[in-house]
């Protein structure tokens, strides 16, 4: 008689898991850029991606939406994309998640490091960091970011003026 076994053991996904992860990175299903906060995680394969998914998915972790991508990027890898809540408590689960997907990967917490927008170099992912890169507060999200687009828009604004003037004196 044969046992089955479903779900994912300690270490099952050793060496297939990347520690680095991207945050903040990619556009949400779920919500809007100010409301959702995307990691995006990369397994070698798909099956161990879809694995991921999977295990994330059914655990006990609040969050938003999961899902794999069904085609790897230019390095021939697949994301696994985990959307939560911008709060104040989405640094822990974070590392919670990680802390969970460390169990199956025997990747150590100390591991990890992250990437966010305008960052070059990857950041040891911890409560302190992800508190000096990432906003948890839709407020301040929509503060910061809204000003960024309309200064945008400004600075677009007067360089088609500049245009326009130019243009009529050009034909003046």
């Amino acid at each position: 008689m044969e046992l089955i076994s479903e779900g994912l053991s300690n270490g099952d996904l050793n060496g297939l898991i990347d520690t680095t992860v991207s945050i903040d990175q990619y556009k949400p299903k779920i919500g809007t850029d100010a409301d959702t906060i995307v990691v995006a995680l990369t397994a070698s394969y798909d099956k161990p991606a879809d694995d991921l998914s999977n295990f994330i998915s059914t655990s006990d972790l609040t969050h938003l939406d999961v899902e794999p991508s069904s085609v790897p990027n230019e390095d021939g890898k697949y994301k696994i994309y985990v959307e939560f809540a911008r709060t104040p408590d989405v640094f822990k689960k974070i590392i919670t998640m990680i802390e969970d997907i460390n169990n199956i990967t025997n990747h150590k917490t100390q591991d990890w490091k992250f990437l966010t927008y305008k960052q070059e170099v990857p950041a040891e992912l911890n409560i302190e960091n992800l508190k000096n890169y990432i906003i948890d507060n839709v407020d301040e999200y929509n503060a910061k970011y809204k000003k960024e687009d309309n200064d945008t828009l400004e600075k677009n604004n007067v360089v088609e003026n500049i245009k326009e003037r130019i243009n009529f004196l050009i034909n003046y």
